[in-house]
């Protein structure tokens, strides 16, 4: 890896640019934001859906304009 060459003296001189680059307020939604875009390219990369179809017992529930656009779909 890259940064394996990296000494720690370094390591903290990058943070410091980074954290007067950014600002100590907004690394904390950069990281996630950062987070939810790798989570994402995984996801496409696998093609796995986190949004199973409704169990049957709950589709009985929703009213029947509901059903038939769920039917449609599926």
């Amino acid at each position: 890896m890259w940064f394996a060459f990296l000494s720690s003296g370094e390591l903290i001189l990058v943070f410091l640019v980074v954290l007067i680059l950014f600002g100590s307020t907004r690394l904390p939604s950069l990281g996630d934001a950062l987070g939810r875009g790798i989570n994402n390219f995984r996801k496409s990369l696998t093609g796995s859906n986190n949004n199973p179809a409704l169990p049957e017992a709950q589709n009985n529930n929703l009213p029947a304009d509901e059903k038939a656009k769920q039917e449609k779909t599926s």
